[in-house]
């Protein structure tokens, strides 16, 4: 949905989850860490929509152009993005390790794996903390 108004951003009418997370934490010595995750189950809709919102005159010629007749091999021309349902599984899952080089400095990353009602993201993280 990448049109002049449209943004191609995930925006849909209806969104609900519950996700339950669960986490473990834990420290030997100068290292601390933390493992844990979430699973939960999601039902979201979306609505279908113009493909050119602010923009009427360019939305009827897409309008004119999706009617008009194909032949097999000529390629389809969207005017509205079709509208969507769906639910099922959701969750992540994520790891820290912090390492105390000096009382108030430590050394740490942390990495994480989430996925979402239609896309799944990943982040790595490294980070130095100092404690004034």
């Amino acid at each position: 949905n990448f049109t002049f108004g449209q943004g191609g951003y995930y925006s849909p009418q209806n969104y609900a989850a519950i996700n339950i997370p669960l986490d473990y934490r834990s420290r030997i010595g100068d290292l601390s860490y933390r493992v844990g995750g979430t699973l939960g189950y999601v039902n979201w809709r979306e609505s279908d929509s113009p493909a050119f919102p602010t923009n009427a005159g360019m939305q009827a010629l897409a309008d004119a152009e999706a009617r008009k007749p194909r032949s097999p091999n000529d390629a389809a021309v969207i005017s509205r993005f079709p509208g969507q349902s769906q639910n099922g599984i959701i969750g992540g899952l994520r790891a820290d390790v912090d390492y105390a080089l000096t009382p108030q400095l430590s050394l740490g990353g942390a990495i994480r794996y989430d996925k979402a009602a239609n896309f799944d993201e990943t982040r790595v993280l490294l980070r130095l903390n100092n404690r004034f």
